[in-house]
């Protein structure tokens, strides 16, 4: 266990020589190894090599331009898009007719970017947020559709729901 401790500060040590220019050793008379930047009478210089760094090279403007140029035409700025609620094929009771829908991005939606949410094809709601709340729906079979649009209004990535919303049928035998 002590040899495990060790070699931790060891590795630890190895990587803090930015902080600190000599580092000293000393094993106690319980064996315990330390290491510390103090010299004692029985402390062990250690010499701790420089860390090795690579500098990058300088990213040209044509490089930069052709980056920003995919990164904004590609479908992976998003990297997951799906309807939370109501899950699809879920039958979801609720005899007001209200449903609370709550979608989830992954990143985060990005400026400029809308998100557009239909209902049986209908559009219910487009702005930033990511939830919205339909009250007095007819029971029955449904279809959410939710779309990530670009600036210029193309669809990013979309994600669908079908589900049943449940109702009392009220006066019927």
């Amino acid at each position: 266990m002590q040899l495990i401790i060790g070699l931790i500060l060891v590795f630890f040590i190895s990587f803090s020589t930015v902080y600190a220019e000599t580092i000293y050793k000393i094993v106690d008379e319980n064996g315990n190894v330390i290491f510390t930047d103090k010299a004692t009478y029985d402390a062990e210089k250690i010499e701790v090599e420089d860390v090795q760094t690579i500098k990058q090279a300088p990213l040209t403007s044509n490089a930069s331009s052709k980056i920003k140029k995919n990164f904004s035409s590609s479908n992976e700025l998003y990297q997951a898009f799906s309807v939370v609620k109501p899950a699809n094929g879920e039958g979801y009771r609720n005899n007001a007719g209200t449903v609370n829908i709550q979608l989830s991005l992954q990143p985060s939606l990005i400026r400029g970017h809308s998100v557009l949410i239909k209902l049986d094809g209908e559009q219910i709601s487009k702005g930033t947020s990511l939830s919205a709340k339909l009250t007095n729906m007819e029971r029955g079979e449904h279809t959410l559709t939710a779309q990530v649009l670009s600036s210029n209004g193309k669809v990013i990535i979309s994600a669908t729901s079908v589900f049943t919303l449940l109702r009392v049928a009220l006066g019927r035998r």
